[in-house]
């Protein structure tokens, strides 16, 4: 997967993928699952979203939280942090962070608070409130 000015976004390296985004995030949630699948890896996804049925029928399955629910959103990411310390430590795990830019940078430096190597941070802006393109 190759995203604008030509970057590599999927890190064929990694033992677990993580995608973090909202709704505009769930195509290239399946893309970096799919790519995952072909690589044998573990792929995990948490999204914002008003309706979480929508993550089963696209076979999205890991963590959601409703929209703008920031303590939720901790929580989940804190919980992952927890259960895969080791491999994060190793750096075996890649965040995709993916959607909102104002939310994506927020947990981008949040990420990195807890010890989460840059250059194992992925990271899109699809949109940003208020403005126009991107």
């Amino acid at each position: 997967m190759i995203i604008p000015r030509g970057k590599r976004f999927f890190d064929h390296e990694a033992k677990i993928h993580f995608s973090i985004g909202d709704e505009t995030s769930l195509g290239s949630s399946i893309a970096i699952r799919e790519a995952a699948e072909k690589t044998s890896k573990s792929f995990v996804c948490l999204h914002e979203l008003e309706d979480p049925l929508s993550l089963e029928k696209l076979d999205l399955y890991g963590y959601y939280t409703s929209k703008n629910n920031w303590m939720a959103i901790l929580n989940q990411i804190n919980e992952f942090l927890h259960e895969e310390r080791k491999a994060i430590e190793n750096q075996e795990v890649t965040f995709y962070l993916t959607g909102n830019g104002k939310t994506m940078s927020f947990l981008r430096r949040y990420l990195k608070e807890k010890g989460v190597h840059s250059t194992n941070l992925r990271s899109q802006a699809y949109w940003i409130e208020g403005k126009k393109g991107l």
